[in-house]
């Protein structure tokens, strides 16, 4: 045998394996809570200190974006059940600010959120099985 027969079947050998070693199982992101909900799990509401949202028992709240203004030497809080979760300290960054969370911030299902914070907070985010 010729040894670029050799060399051109060590060839496909190696590019199968190579091949077959790539290939993995399928998972779907993100791998954390599922949003399986009939009707829309998206929830979006003003937080200020006298009214927030209560989450149902039965969900998590993950909480995606958060849009509030801050002035210096002001801050912004997002309270769970009385027990600061999030808070913005209006040092460099003034006005208007919109974060947004790849990950989100879970909140337990049955808690109250409430804001702290001289203007506003608005939340948005969705409702996920516990």
């Amino acid at each position: 045998m010729d040894y670029r027969n050799l060399l051109g079947t060590a060839a496909i050998i190696l590019s199968s394996a190579v091949f077959v070693h790539s290939l993995g199982s399928a998972n779907a992101l993100p791998q954390g809570p599922n949003v399986s909900i009939a009707s829309n799990p998206i929830v979006s509401f003003t937080c200020t200190q006298n009214s927030g949202y209560t989450i149902p028992s039965n969900f998590d709240f993950i909480i995606t974006d958060i849009s509030t203004y801050v002035t210096s030497g002001q801050s912004s809080e997002i309270q769970a059940n009385g027990t600061i979760i999030w808070e913005l300290r209006g040092t460099n960054m003034l006005g208007y600010q919109n974060i947004n969370f790849t990950t989100g911030i879970k909140v337990v299902g049955g808690q109250a959120i409430t804001c702290s914070a001289n203007y506003d907070v608005y939340l948005s985010g969705y409702l996920a099985h516990q």
